[in-house]
């Protein structure tokens, strides 16, 4: 019963329906009120923190090698990887600018490739996918690439799906997150839509993300 109730919701997502589904979510609402200003230096000592918590994302299996992966591809993304394994809060201030650098470089050849019309296999758009959300303003295209990966059959780009789609809700759109992927330095959720109704975490489950079970977010 399980099985079918996950490939309902996974048919549910990659038919389309999911457009409909994020579409909901894009209801005009009023913009968070403006927080007071910070001394520059608790500025820059919040964003190095958070930059490294969103940016350090590792990912496991889409490290194997695929029949029909794009090889270049592959590169990148082991090299978005392993600059993310070197980063530690000690090296975290001379780290960040060298990855950001990568990123933006990764960025341009992506647009590049997709314009060639490269990414082929699943783990092709879901590398892709990964890499587009380490640059600012990348979470729409990260979960559209998310969603073609997951109608391609990626075990692992359902739980893409949900980061992406939170990640475009919170930094995208200044609104709360629904499955609860996104936290803060200090391990806190962030804002979670609380007006809609609520994602499970029968539904997490299903996604492949952790449960919250009953945990609330710090509201910002």
């Amino acid at each position: 019963m399980k099985l079918i109730r996950r490939r309902q919701w996974l048919s549910l997502l990659a038919s389309g329906s999911i457009c409909t589904w994020i579409a909901s979510g894009f209801a005009v609402s009023s913009p968070a009120p403006p927080a007071l200003q910070e001394p520059a230096e608790v500025q820059a000592a919040k964003q190095d923190s958070e930059a490294a918590e969103r940016e350090t994302e590792v990912i496991a299996e889409p490290w194997r090698r695929h029949e029909g992966d794009h090889e270049e591809l592959l590169r990148m993304f082991e090299a978005d990887q392993e600059i993310r394994h070197e980063i530690t809060p000690e090296n975290m201030r001379e780290k960040l600018p060298e990855m950001s650098k990568l990123d933006r470089t990764h960025r341009a050849r992506l647009v590049e490739l997709m314009e060639e019309g490269a990414l082929k296999t699943p783990y092709d758009f879901f590398r892709a996918s990964v890499m587009f959300q380490h640059q600012t303003g990348g979470s729409q295209i990260g979960l559209e690439l998310a969603l073609v990966a997951m109608r391609l059959g990626c075990e692992e780009a359902p739980g893409m799906v949900a980061r992406a789609y939170d990640r475009f809700l919170f930094e995208d759109l200044n609104r709360g997150q629904r499955f609860g992927t996104q936290r803060g330095p200090d391990r806190r959720l962030r804002k979670m839509d609380t007006k809609m109704s609520p994602i499970t975490d029968e539904i997490r489950e299903l996604m492949g993300v952790s449960a919250l079970e009953g945990e609330s977010s710090d509201g910002r």
